[in-house]
């Protein structure tokens, strides 16, 4: 889950503008918004879909959507803001440990202030997730509180620092260590999508993909994925997102197009759940879409090497 300080609802707004070029962004404003900027034609070269997808081509005929504005479902998002409301009421707890804990990583990888015993006990999970030389290259900051009513996890944010991120986490979910570290491996996909030569900062125009963290790489993860996996959809997109309802509707048409309900909200939950399943399963054998979008990520070595990193590193807490 994606987040950044401020409201703790989205916007969403969907336009039209130049040749495959898109939009996705977190607006600094503290909303995670989706704004997919496509223009239908990219999608029709011949009626082809891309390599591997079982679904039907996308219409040939050119559409102007209208700009769409609406709000994303409370359950996608998160903020600093929120998570430090969420201190404000508790019941026991995990270990019986509610407190609140806003805690700054040090060069050595300990946390300030010194943290309870639980809130170090799911530090150290993290740690192992995205190992030590990830950890200190872009977590800067770490929070913890408990709140049983609330269905969030955990969230990645940005942090303090430019190209540095903060990670919070729901300690109602702390009893459950193997879900925990599926939900950290899906914030380390965030991360690795979003981060170094990912993404170029600057401004201008951005022949790829936008994003808060600055313009996609021809060849990034995140760019690839979205031309081969999703804006094959066309006009289906714009209303699939345009609402909650239109994203149900849009699942329940696709549901082999996806590896879990949540990672239909918008590409970067997407990826960031074909991440976690990549980590995590054996490769698959089908020909879904949801099995090409894990297949797709074996095709980098480098995703290869960290996911056998972490296998090794989690193993046993995911019953391995």
């Amino acid at each position: 889950m994606l987040g950044t300080a401020g409201a703790a609802l989205g916007d969403l707004l969907l336009h039209r503008r130049g040749p495959a070029a898109a939009r996705v962004r977190r607006s600094r404003r503290g909303t995670l918004a989706v704004a997919a900027v496509l223009l239908l034609a990219a999608c029709s070269d011949g009626g082809s879909t891309s390599p591997g997808s079982t679904r039907a081509p996308a219409s040939t005929a050119p559409v102007t959507p209208p700009p769409i504005r609406t709000t994303l479902p409370p359950t996608t998002l998160e903020s600093a803001t929120t998570v430090a409301a969420a201190a404000t009421s508790t019941t026991a707890g995990p270990a019986a440990d509610t407190s609140y804990g806003a805690y700054t990583v040090q060069p050595d990888l300990s946390l300030l202030p010194v943290p309870t015993q639980l809130h170090q006990e799911l530090w150290d999970l993290l740690r192992r997730v995205l190992g030590d030389a990830a950890t200190g290259q872009y977590i800067e900051g770490f929070m913890v509180y408990y709140d049983p009513h609330r269905n969030i996890d955990a969230t990645v944010f940005d942090g303090q620092t430019p190209g540095m991120r903060q990670v919070s986490v729901n300690a109602r979910y702390a009893d459950d260590p193997a879900a925990l570290t599926r939900t950290f491996i899906h914030e380390y996909g965030h991360i690795i999508t979003l981060s170094g030569d990912q993404v170029t900062a600057g401004g201008g125009a951005c022949g790829t993909t936008s994003v808060d963290e600055g313009c996609l790489a021809a060849d990034s993860y995140l760019n690839g994925f979205l031309d081969r996996f999703w804006w094959v959809y066309g006009q289906e997109v714009f209303d699939a997102l345009a609402s909650p309802d239109g994203m149900d509707a849009f699942y329940a048409d696709h549901q082999t197009d996806f590896v879990t309900r949540y990672a239909a909200t918008d590409p970067l939950e997407d990826i960031a759940e074909v991440w976690a399943e990549f980590v995590i399963r054996d490769a698959p054998e089908g020909t879904t879409v949801a099995e090409q979008k894990i297949l797709y990520l074996y095709g980098f070595p480098e995703l290869v090497e960290l996911r056998a990193q972490i296998r090794a590193r989690v193993g046993d807490t995911l019953g391995r």
